[in-house]
This record gives C-alpha cells, sequence and structure tokens, in this order.
C-alpha cells in the first residue's frame, strides 16, 4: 500500500523557457534532479559530461540523458515530455526531441551496464510514447525493466 501512496515519480510534463537544447539540458537536470532527489550540479554535469560525446538518440522523437550519481545504489529513469520540440543537436544533423529520459546510475557502473541499459532504452523508445496518460505513466514506470 504505502509503495503506491509514496512511489517514485516516473515521469514529467516540462515546458521550457529556454527552447534550446542547453536550455532543455539545464531544465531537465534540475527537475530530474529534484524528482530523483539527487545533487542538481552533479546531475546537470553528468549529463554535459555526457553529452559532449554523443547525443543518445531512441526512436524518432527522443533523446537518452546519462548522468552517473555517487548517490545511487541503482540505476533510475525519468521519463520528461517536452511541450514544445527541441532542435538536438547542429544544423543539418538537429532532429525534433520531445520527449527525454534521463537515466541515472551509480558512478560505480560498469560501462557495458550503461550501454545494456541504453540499448534497452532504445528498444522501449523505438515506437515512441504511448499519448494516453495512464498508458504513458505505465510505459514510464516499466523504462528499467525487461
Amino acid at each position: 500500500m504505502f509503495g503506491t501512496l509514496f512511489r517514485k515519480p516516473a515521469m514529467l510534463n516540462v515546458e521550457l523557457a529556454d527552447g534550446s537544447e542547453l536550455g532543455a539540458i539545464e531544465t531537465v537536470a534540475t527537475e530530474a534532479a529534484k524528482a530523483l532527489k539527487l545533487s542538481p550540479t552533479a546531475v546537470r554535469a553528468s549529463i554535459l559530461a555526457s553529452e559532449v560525446q554523443g547525443a543518445q538518440f531512441a526512436g524518432e522523437r527522443a533523446a537518452i540523458l546519462y548522468a552517473s550519481c555517487d548517490e545511487l545504489k541503482a540505476p533510475r529513469s525519468l521519463l520528461v515530455s517536452l511541450k514544445t520540440p527541441v532542435a538536438w543537436g547542429f544544423g543539418a544533423t538537429a532532429h525534433p526531441v520531445d520527449q527525454l529520459v534521463v537515466l541515472a546510475m551509480p558512478n560505480d557502473s560498469p560501462a557495458a551496464a550503461k550501454q545494456a541499459m541504453i540499448e534497452r532504452l532504445r528498444h522501449k523508445l523505438a515506437h515512441g510514447v504511448p499519448t494516453d496518460e495512464k498508458a504513458a505513466v505505465r510505459f514510464a514506470n516499466s523504462l528499467l525493466t525487461e
């Protein structure tokens, strides 16, 4: 019973003040840190460091933001829906993105575990996020499960 009452959020809807990729990262990192009860500075820095290595796209309109955190003992995820799509990337290679998945994993997670989680998320996002709100919440809650 208490698991239902105090379930950690798996999905957020966000309206961005700044419609840029960097603005989206800043806002989503802050909101994800609040939702996951993590340090906003650490989450933001980790996501930015990960994005410098290259964007992780999934499906037509989704991107995966990766953060590693000392505070975590197990992987966590958060599905973030953007009210307005953001051009992710530069010039001709930019993708319109309106769904972001924040994947937060413990700092000591092996690279193979990170890659396996990203591939699982890509597979789940390949056909998009359900548009029905209840179905979208169920989908968000199932992101890290087989």
